[in-house]
């Protein structure tokens, strides 16, 4: 008597083009005097416009509650 031959696992399809990905380089490319100078032209004021306007704009206290005498006047 014969065994019944078995079929072998279907194999899972190959898969497709991969490719490894590091954080590690090397040191940081040069950058001129004129793009340093550029850059700051543009951050330092943009900076100093938010620090002006954050505190300009800074919420104070709870404003003190004003009876409006119209029922249900009271405050939550």
């Amino acid at each position: 008597m014969t065994s019944p031959q078995s079929d072998p696992a279907p194999q899972p399809p190959p898969q497709g083009h991969s490719h490894g990905h590091t954080h590690s380089h090397g040191p940081a490319a040069p950058v001129s005097k004129h793009l340093r100078k550029v850059i700051a032209a543009v951050v330092i004021p943009f900076a100093t416009a938010v620090v002006v306007g954050l505190i300009a704009f800074w919420p104070g206290g709870v404003p003190d509650h004003e009876r409006t005498g119209v029922g249900f006047d009271r405050q939550t």
